[in-house]
């Protein structure tokens, strides 16, 4: 993909569940994630997922709608970062508004392309019918 130069991972409640969202910005392309823990998750079911099912989470290439800067990182201005970002509960809503938007958009593709796969299995079936149709007219 590139290097990544941010990752962030917040965990929150989202009635009724525990809902985890992943936000990672690769050579300035943003992309996002989401995982459905359920019930709250402990620390060792943390660091389960982490290990294990971390890299599984299905990320969508949002647009980003950031305000990253461009310059380099200052250390004091990344620890000042960090800090604010630490007391910041719950998910950037820019970053979710973004992520309902690539899922919808993802959602609209898979609907169109269901609709065309089921059109031609339809014409598919049909034709099959015809061809029986016709070979018992022929007889055998």
């Amino acid at each position: 993909m590139g290097n990544l130069t941010k990752s962030t991972f917040t965990i929150y409640f989202e009635n009724p569940f525990w809902v985890g969202v992943l936000e990672e910005s690769f050579d300035g392309v943003l992309f996002i994630g989401r995982h459905v823990f359920g019930a709250e998750p402990t620390n060792a079911e943390l660091v389960a997922f982490y290990l294990n099912d971390f890299a599984s989470v299905p990320r969508l290439r949002v647009e980003a709608a950031s305000s990253e800067r461009n310059h380099p990182a200052n250390f004091k201005r990344s620890v000042r970062e960090a800090r604010r970002d630490q007391g910041r509960v719950g998910v950037r809503p820019s970053s979710h508004d973004a992520y309902r938007k690539a899922f919808e958009e993802e959602m609209k593709s898979r609907a169109s392309d269901r609709r065309t796969r089921e059109r031609l299995d339809e014409e598919e079936r049909y034709l099959k019918r015809v061809e029986m149709k016709k070979e018992a007219r022929k007889g055998h």
